[in-house]
């Protein structure tokens, strides 16, 4: 419970401070998504990949950037389906807590694919 209390204070910080869109007063509509990108943000700073490839190193120096640098976005969208396939069991099974994990696990995977992308367009220019 304390980390969705956590993901939804930096989720209020960053819509604060981003929204540019909404009238004084208007709630924000887009909100609960800002929510879950802040839970996939907060999983990767301190979940599992930290722990086991994270070493300390910046996100775009870990292996989830590395290793896509060497094989390209595939690498990426691999894990991306089958984080989804394996959070699709987990439902079936009612595992919906370890759902919820790879489905957050593959946001960050999705987010890196991105980043590798604007890399790529950044060498173009």
């Amino acid at each position: 419970m304390d980390e969705f209390v956590d993901d939804l204070i930096i989720a209020k910080k960053i819509a604060a401070m981003t929204d540019c869109h909404a009238k004084p007063g208007e709630p924000d509509t887009h909100f609960a998504l800002l929510r879950i990108l802040s839970a996939a943000y907060h999983q990767s700073k301190g979940g599992k990949g930290q722990e086991r490839h994270g070493n300390g190193k910046p996100f775009d120096k870990q292996p989830i950037m590395e290793i896509a640098r060497m094989v390209g976005v595939g690498g990426q969208t691999f894990q991306i389906c089958k984080k989804a396939q394996e959070a699709t069991t987990m439902v079936e099974r009612g595992q919906l807590d370890a759902a919820k994990h790879e489905l957050l696990g593959a946001i960050v995977y999705a987010a890196a694919a991105v980043l590798l992308i604007e890399e790529k367009q950044g060498e173009r220019k």
